[in-house]
C-alpha cells in the first residue's frame, strides 16, 4: 500500500456534515483512492475524566437511567488514579 498526498494542503472530507482534514490517500485495487482523515479522538484517560465530570455535574440524569452513580464515580476515580499513576492514556490499568 502506498500513501498519496492530498491534492491541496487544506483538503477536507465530509463525514455526516462535519469536515475533517485529509492527511493523504491510500490506493486500493490499483484504481480506488481512499482518503485518510484526521479524526481527533479522546484518549481513554480523557474519556474516563469526561465521564466522571459528567456524573459530578449531572448525577440525577444517571440516577434516572438506573445507575448507581456513587459507585460509578468511585470506580471512575480509582481507574483515573491508577491510569495516571501508571502513565496510561490508552488502554486499561493493571
Amino acid at each position: 500500500m502506498r500513501l498519496y498526498p492530498p491534492p491541496v494542503k487544506s483538503a477536507k472530507y465530509d463525514i455526516q456534515g462535519k469536515q475533517y482534514p485529509i492527511e493523504g490517500y491510500v490506493k486500493v485495487n490499483d484504481d480506488v483512492l481512499i482518503p485518510l482523515v484526521d479524526i481527533k479522538m479522546k484518549t481513554d484517560l480523557d474519556w474516563h475524566k469526561a465521564c466522571l465530570e459528567s456524573r459530578l455535574k449531572n448525577p440525577q440524569s444517571y440516577v434516572d437511567m438506573g445507575e448507581n452513580v456513587n459507585a460509578v464515580i468511585s470506580q471512575l476515580k480509582q481507574t483515573i488514579e491508577k491510569m495516571e499513576a501508571q502513565g496510561i492514556v490508552w488502554g486499561s490499568p493493571d
